[in-house]
């Protein structure tokens, strides 16, 4: 469990430091203006744990399971995203170039890096470093896939590592996701094409959704490529 908050906090500051941009004067100054740009992020980010606990603790006092009704938890993100997606119709996908490449490019290197200096502070190798953290936040496959190659060891490791970041995610998301989106949405990594998208929606601007987008699609391509070479 420490193991995989470490590796998850060095990959989630060193995602958003090397995705730091200078933000625009027009944002600054509308932040300057409003004197409101922390607390009200932090407002949003304290209520979206709170529902996070109170179905913790709805479940500790009644074991209702949705697997008991032959659902899943999958169902209920689908549904979110396809809220979203409604949402999202306006947004013109037309324009997507190759600058938007950007992003998930600087995230795997971002993840690499971060995969070294882990190697460095604990026991694990370089190369067992980059198996456990290419699944760039998907913890539903990089835990299974993971385990099932390296043992359950490691694949519990790999499932908390990508859980822990994808938490890491949404705070930033809303905390810096409308003055440093692009920081944000690179530490959410593949999850920002699903269970992070409607907090992109929330607290970005429109130009980054489809950087987050982009970067969610390439990175969940990916993740089970960079995790079945590295194992």
């Amino acid at each position: 469990m420490l193991h995989a908050l470490l590796f998850s906090f060095i990959i989630s500051v060193t995602t958003f430091f090397i995705l730091l941009r200078k933000p625009s004067k027009a944002m600054g100054l509308k932040i300057k203006n409003t004197g409101k740009y922390f607390m009200d992020p932090v407002i949003s980010c304290v209520k979206a744990i709170s529902f996070f606990l109170i179905g913790v603790f709805i479940y500790y006092i009644s074991k209702i399971k949705l697997a008991d009704y032959n659902l899943s938890s999958a169902y209920v993100l689908y549904f979110v995203i396809y809220l979203v997606g409604i949402d999202l119709v306006s947004i013109n996908l037309k324009k997507i170039s190759l600058h938007h490449l950007k992003l998930p490019f600087l995230t795997i290197i971002a993840t690499i890096i971060s995969a070294f200096i882990f190697s460095l502070l604990t026991k694990h190798l370089f190369i067992e470093s980059l198996a456990l953290s290419t699944g760039y936040g998907w913890f539903s496959l990089s835990g299974a896939m993971v385990g099932n190659i390296l043992g359950e060891d490691h694949g519990s490791l790999a499932f908390m590592v990508d859980l822990f970041r994808e938490f890491f995610s949404i705070f930033l998301l809303y905390i810096f996701g409308s003055h440093y989106p692009h920081s944000a949405i690179g530490v959410s990594g593949a999850a920002a094409l699903d269970s992070a998208l409607p907090f992109v929606k929330e607290n970005c601007d429109e130009e980054s959704i489809k950087y987050a987008i982009v970067s969610g699609l390439i990175l969940t391509i990916l993740a089970p490529f960079f995790i079945f070479i590295f194992s």
